[in-house]
C-alpha cells in the first residue's frame, strides 16, 4: 500500500486555472500570427500552441475526473470517475 498515491479533487478549481490557460495562450497565438503573419514557423508560436493544446488537455482531464491513483509497483495510473 506504499506505492500508491491517490489524487482526489472534488472542486473544479484546477479545471479553471487549465481552460483560462488555454484561452489565455490561445489568444497569444492568434496575436502573434496578427502581428507577424510568418511568426508561424518559429518555436515560439509551436511552443506557445502546444502548451494551449495542454492546457485544454488538462481542463478535459480534471473537469471530468474526480480521482486519480498512481500505483508504483504496478507502474500504472488508475483513473476513477
Amino acid at each position: 500500500m506504499e506505492n500508491l498515491l491517490v489524487v482526489t479533487s472534488s472542486s473544479n478549481m484546477l479545471a479553471g486555472m487549465f481552460l483560462a490557460c488555454f484561452v489565455l495562450l490561445g489568444i497569444l497565438a492568434v496575436v502573434m500570427v496578427i502581428r507577424d503573419p510568418g511568426s508561424r514557423a518559429t518555436e515560439r508560436f509551436g511552443g506557445t500552441v502546444a502548451a494551449s493544446i495542454v492546457g485544454l488537455l488538462g481542463f478535459a482531464a480534471m473537469f471530468e475526473t474526480s480521482e486519480f491513483t498512481f500505483d508504483r509497483g504496478k507502474r500504472e495510473v488508475r483513473w476513477h470517475d
